[in-house]
């Protein structure tokens, strides 16, 4: 076989060899529409961030909650229901005298509401676009 022969023959199975790995992604995941509502203490929570931690699963999304609104997509299933705000605060030397430079962020929400949360709540396939969550600061 000649020299261009053989290099159009290899040209041409890489590209087969291309076309056969990029058709072998998985396809993406199906997603469903969320939005609702926060509240602080009784009042739209201004400034925040929800989050929905898979319950069995790795899914898990941060979306942000401005004026007490939040909406994005994620994977219909079980999730976890965590509510930060956080608040900057000016650091102060620890015991070795070391003091970062940087104010540091603090949630302002209790640990019944994110770390210690009990609020599962469940997505279906189509969404769900009326969540309401009451979250108090005691």
């Amino acid at each position: 076989m000649s020299q261009p022969a053989t290099l159009k023959m290899i040209v041409g199975c890489i590209a087969i060899g291309c076309l056969v790995l990029v058709g072998c992604g998985e396809p993406p995941p199906v997603v469903a529409p969320v939005k609702g509502m926060v509240t602080l203490d009784g009042n739209p929570m201004p400034v925040g961030e929800i989050l929905f931690r898979g319950q069995g699963t790795p899914n898990s999304m941060t979306l942000n909650v401005n004026a007490g609104e939040f909406a994005g997509d994620v994977q219909p299933g079980k999730y976890k229901i965590e509510v930060y705000s956080y608040t900057m605060i000016q650091p102060t030397a620890d015991a070795t005298g070391y003091m970062p430079s940087e104010p540091i962020k603090q949630n302002t929400i209790p640990p019944q509401w994110n770390t210690m949360s009990v609020v599962v709540i469940d997505v279906p396939q189509g969404g769900k676009e009326d969540f309401k969550f009451a979250v108090t600061s005691r």
